[in-house]
């Protein structure tokens, strides 16, 4: 029979084994299922969005995607008194955000990882230099 959970070396157990057990989407998953839920959306708005369709879109309220376009956290284009955004840009934008995200980050950080030992790296080697990187970019 089978442990019901894998511990770690330390004796706790790892996050995706606990993420498993407990049928919690991780990071990676909930980032693939917005994406698809995205592609899905593609189909019923159009090409070039105004406010209330980019609201729509999002999910978010029309204030709150006025709000973030005005401090230009939103990418869009003013013509005239509105506002229009480009869905493809809107994704592209997406994307970044949720690289940018922690647990983006976190992605991102591991498949460097992966791809380092791989090429023959040292994990110590990589830690250096993501160090060297934080430190040159104030993240």
């Amino acid at each position: 029979m089978e442990p019901e959970h894998q511990a770690s070396p330390g004796g706790r157990e790892s996050a995706e084994a606990f993420f498993r057990r407990r049928g919690t989407p991780t990071g990676e998953q909930t980032m693939k299922r917005a994406a698809v839920v995205r592609k899905e959306a593609r189909l019923e708005f159009p090409e070039v969005m105004n406010l209330n369709q980019l609201a729509a879109y999002l999910q978010l309220s029309p204030q709150t995607i006025y709000k973030k376009v005005e401090r230009g956290e939103i990418p869009g284009a003013k013509i005239g008194r509105q506002w229009r955004f480009k869905r493809a840009v809107i994704d592209e934008w997406l994307e970044r955000t949720a690289l940018l995200s922690p647990s983006g980050l976190d992605l991102l950080m591991q498949a460097t990882k992966e791809a380092a030992d791989r090429a023959g790296y040292r994990p110590e080697d990589v830690d250096r230099l993501i160090e060297k990187v934080r430190a040159e970019t104030g993240r």
